[in-house]
């Protein structure tokens, strides 16, 4: 009812014998106009189109049809359910891309990092991701870090993945860069903390 500006006047559901179930709303479209149905048609289809399926889809078109397949395979089962709720599908491709460089790598232990920014993010506030194998980094080690680079943290969720029976972590930080000096948008690269 949102788009129509209009609260639903009847709502039916139908669940038969398939794994499928039809909804129907009935609204009372406004004199002032038609919304666009094409918008909400791609919204539909993003809010019942699969994580999993989103996941398939922002992989190939970032990384190619057998790299994209490639990567979903390999760790599409591991993302916990509290990462898919908060991660959309584009973000979630960059970050199995390096949690599958840490599964790959020989070293027990190892660390990434990631300064990244989504353009509806509030002016000076900026997600540090974080991921890491093997033993979890505990926050109280990890805030003075961040504070003695300039970041103040804001917010943290740490998400934790098996991969191919190896632990990794992934660590979004919500931080704010202090001052009115502006973080310029660099290529994410490897960091070490320890």
């Amino acid at each position: 009812g949102e788009v129509y500006r209009s609260a639903p006047r009847e709502v039916d559901s139908f669940l038969g014998s398939s794994n499928l179930a039809r909804i129907t709303f009935t609204l009372e479209r406004p004199p002032e106009g038609v919304p666009d149905l094409d918008a909400l048609s791609d919204r539909i289809d993003e809010i019942t189109t699969a994580w999993s399926d989103r996941l398939l889809d922002a992989a190939t078109h970032q990384l190619g049809d057998a790299a994209g397949n490639a990567l979903v395979a390999r760790v599409v089962e591991a993302a916990p359910d509290s990462y898919r709720a908060v991660v959309d599908a584009a973000t979630a491709v960059g970050d199995f891309v390096r949690l599958v460089a840490l599964v790959d790598s020989d070293a027990p232990t190892a660390t990434r990092t990631a300064l990244t920014r989504h353009v509806d993010d509030a002016d000076g506030e900026w997600r540090m991701r974080v991921f890491r194998r093997g033993s979890p980094i505990a926050l109280a080690d990890l805030l003075p870090m961040l504070g003695h680079v300039g970041l103040a943290a804001i917010d943290e969720h740490p998400h934790r993945f098996v991969i191919e029976g190896v632990e990794c972590f992934v660590y979004d930080i919500g931080v704010r860069v202090p001052g009115p000096r502006p973080v310029m948008p660099m290529r994410p690269r490897s960091g070490r903390f320890w």
